[in-house]
């Protein structure tokens, strides 16, 4: 009975050891695939109507979150990945959806419409 349970016990851990190391293979040859060069976005947002800057405008891209400063402007860094949805966000305002293509250089200025 001991000997069919440490059987049973190697065999488990040799299955799962195994898996993890062809995992870990899988993902360095991945690794090596991405680029590990970073896009920088860059971007002001402004009130459509007044043209002011806004502070505080949440800028949501690939999971990052960043807020504008006081000048409205905001830097965002990412990996290129092709084609990416910016979203920007204030109380008070109708929140917008950019698309962006993340290999070209990427100065954007987005007017935001208060409600």
């Amino acid at each position: 009975m001991k000997k069919n349970f440490f059987a049973v016990v190697f065999f488990a851990l040799s299955v799962f050891l195994g898996g993890n190391v062809m995992a870990g293979e899988n993902n360095s040859s991945e690794a090596k695939n991405v680029s590990n060069t970073k896009t920088v976005i860059e971007g002001k947002v402004v009130d459509k109507n007044t043209l002011e800057t806004l502070a505080g405008v949440k800028i949501m891209l690939n999971g990052q979150k960043v807020y504008t400063d006081l000048d409205g402007r905001f830097t965002i860094s990412t990996f290129p990945t092709g084609k990416a949805r910016l979203k920007a966000s204030l109380i008070s305002y109708e929140e917008q959806d950019v698309e962006i293509d993340l290999s070209t250089s990427n100065s954007l200025q987005i007017k935001l419409a208060q409600h």
